[in-house]
């Protein structure tokens, strides 16, 4: 499918503000809470909506937000959407200690919680053991999809059939600094206001844990050191984002694999993609244009999200694939 941003958004920063803010009709399908129960004691929600008729061997597709995001938000809304047109049981994740889940975690998510993505997808095994699942992430969320499916290598759960990723962080270090260098001011600005925010639910909710004092104007590297790192058992930002990074296991994963991700993406850099070497059933699709989870063009169905169009047809087909040969 070729990708040709709507006229006039051919700029990065462009397809990335403004797909922000174009959320697009609510999924307001009828939707389960459930607590999903972590290894750890804690616990996160799953927003759950089944299609009328959907019976056990049915797919299902995991939909996991990005950073400052939620189950709501735009994104997941929308992917969450057109699966369930196709009649696939939708389950929207809040990650551990924001969302709905606020209060059932000490801690609050990060790039590296890939042992959540595993508890989940024991709670969906048994919720339907005979259903192929999908799981699709998001920016900060697509990391994480894909360090869980690299960590699983040659051992994933049977009944998980297919990763999707876009616009992953794969190298952390590599996207701050991309960050720091070039858009500072602006970027830092957004992604503060969504991390201190979620810092300080979470306090409300926890007052055993006091927040760190946070200088005026923190940058996200600042924000890493003094709560991020602290809070999860990283001994420094540094060594958060070496090991919450994917990019050195997703060689590993044996899984179909989509990767989606965009060369004018304005914080997520390009260069650990290029240098990826990954076997055929990884597919590494890195576009020219479409900014960070923008790709605002035509979509051949009289939209214009084009990039949630191809990821969710791009897995349909293979879908189908899975379907039929279990069927046989």
């Amino acid at each position: 499918m070729h990708f040709r941003p709507l006229l006039g958004l051919s700029n990065g920063h462009l397809q990335t503000i403004l797909a922000s803010k174009l959320h697009g009709p609510r999924f307001l399908k009828h939707t389960i809470i459930h607590r999903i129960p972590l290894r750890d004691g804690a616990a996160l929600a799953g927003l759950d909506s089944i299609p009328q008729n959907w019976v056990d061997g049915d797919p299902i597709v995991i939909i996991v937000h990005g950073m400052g995001g939620s189950a709501r938000s735009g994104y997941v809304d929308r992917t969450g959407s057109r699966f369930f047109r196709y009649g696939v049981r939708v389950l929207r994740l809040d990650l551990r200690g924001s969302g709905l889940g606020v209060a059932w975690s000490k801690t609050v998510y990060h790039a590296g919680v890939s042992n959540d993505l595993a508890d989940v997808m024991a709670w969906v095994s048994q919720a339907a053991p005979h259903s192929p699942v999908v799981i699709l992430g998001s920016s900060l969320g697509g990391n994480i999809t894909l360090k869980y499916a690299g960590e699983c290598g040659a051992n994933p759960p049977p009944n998980l059939k297919l990763i999707l990723a876009v616009n992953p962080p794969i190298n952390l270090l590599a996207c701050l600094d991309m960050l720091e260098n070039r858009y500072k001011r602006f970027y830092d600005k957004h992604f503060m206001r969504d991390l201190v925010g979620l810092a300080k639910r979470h306090a409300r909710h926890h007052p055993d844990l006091p927040l760190p004092q946070f200088p005026k104007n923190v940058t996200v590297r600042e924000f890493d050191a003094l709560y991020t790192a602290p809070r999860n058992g990283f001994a420094s930002a540094e060594e958060y984002y070496h090991r919450a990074s994917a990019e050195s296991v997703i060689p590993q994963i044996t899984l179909p694999t989509l990767i989606l991700t965009a060369r004018d993406d304005p914080f997520i850099a390009v260069a650990p993609f290029d240098r990826l070497v990954v076997p055929s059933h990884i597919t590494v699709d890195i576009r020219q244009r479409g900014g960070h989870l923008g790709y605002l063009g035509w979509d051949g169905q009289g939209g214009i999200r084009w990039g949630e169009r191809y990821v969710v047809q791009w897995a349909m087909k293979r879908l189908a694939s899975v379907q039929s040969a279990s069927s046989t």
